[in-house]
């Protein structure tokens, strides 16, 4: 009897995982980040970490790699084992970064498994200049003198498409002066150097002689009940930073299954809606089937903006494209 019982046991342990847990996970899960500890990537993954510990068998752990407007953390993720233990937080902006610069990196490396949120964009100006509405923003840049200035950090980045798009959906001129940072894109918007600064609602936080002229969603924020958007004003501009995450392609699929089953009970938590509310941001769950869709609809858009800016050009004449951004396969549901 005894031995029977025994056999069993070793039975249970070797087929069952009796007294050995699931094979996945067996030790915390690294999300690596873009940029430095506060930016806006950071501050989600950072509450998407705290907010997990409910509901994971092991911790998320946030781990900054900054650089090369997110080229770096790339390259780190592709670089370690396909184990599923190595998440990326992603970006809207990646779109454009791999595009621009030279890279070996390519989006085709990735399998995107959950977007969390639509941070929309914005257009914001100094209050001196009295805009309370995307026609106020049309009259001034239809006024005979200098043309309109708008500002932003970064050229070809998100903003910048956002200003591009505005332009063309609003009929206006006006040209972009790239700040390089957002804080340092504010600044100059304090000092009403521009009339608009393209940013996301975030930015006005206790700043109170900045206002926003309208958001790029489909409806208003909770937090600022005021605030139009541009289909409320007569124009058809969606435009929205994603942020979410992925992993190199290849993990094992238990592995996508976990941390998207471990994500889905995050944006389902209380805590996850005051995240949003407190930080302007809509909460925005797409598996991976949608999210990847999103994106390959994105990076065609994105090329068309910067080939109309003429900033893919440029780079082709400079020498052969390394990167690989207009195949993008999309995954089995899962």
């Amino acid at each position: 009897g005894i031995i029977i019982v025994g056999y069993l046991i070793l039975l249970g342990y070797m087929y069952l995982g009796f007294g050995q847990g699931k094979t996945y996970p067996a030790k915390p899960i690294t999300i690596i980040v873009h940029s430095k500890p506060g930016s806006a990537i950071d501050y989600m993954a950072r509450k998407v970490a705290e907010i997990a510990r409910k509901y994971s068998d092991v911790a998320f752990v946030v781990e900054n790699r900054s650089g090369t407007q997110g080229l770096v953390a790339m390259q780190y993720v592709l670089d370690v084992k396909a184990d599923g233990y190595t998440l990326l937080g992603v970006t809207k902006s990646f779109l454009s970064t791999v595009m621009v610069n030279k890279s070996k990196v390519s989006l085709d490396d990735f399998q995107f498994i959950a977007n969390m949120v639509s941070d929309p964009e914005a257009l914001i100006s100094n209050q001196k200049r009295n805009f309370t509405s995307l026609s106020d923003i049309i009259d001034d840049a239809n006024t005979d003198g200098e043309t309109q200035v708008w500002i932003g950090p970064g050229t070809g980045g998100r903003d910048h498409i956002m200003a591009l798009k505005s332009w063309e959906t609003l009929g206006v001129n006006a040209k972009w002066i790239d700040y390089k940072s957002g804080p340092q894109s504010i600044l100059a918007l304090l000092r009403d150097e521009a009339a608009i600064y393209v940013g996301n609602p975030a930015d006005i936080k206790g700043k109170s002689n900045l206002s926003i002229v309208s958001i790029a969603s489909n409806k208003r924020l909770k937090l600022l009940p005021d605030v139009a958007t541009f289909k409320e004003q007569g124009f058809d501009i969606d435009e929205s930073m994603w942020r979410g995450f992925a992993f190199k392609k290849g993990v094992p699929n238990e592995a996508v299954l976990y941390v998207t089953e471990v994500l889905e009970n995050v944006v389902n938590d209380p805590e996850w809606d005051n995240f949003c509310d407190e930080t302007y941001v809509f909460s925005n769950f797409e598996k991976q089937d949608a999210f990847t869709k999103r994106i390959k609809k994105e990076i065609e858009e994105t090329n068309y903006y910067l080939n109309k800016a003429g900033l893919l050009v440029s780079y082709i004449k400079k020498g052969p494209r390394s990167v690989s951004y207009t195949h993008l396969t999309l995954p089995t549901k899962i």
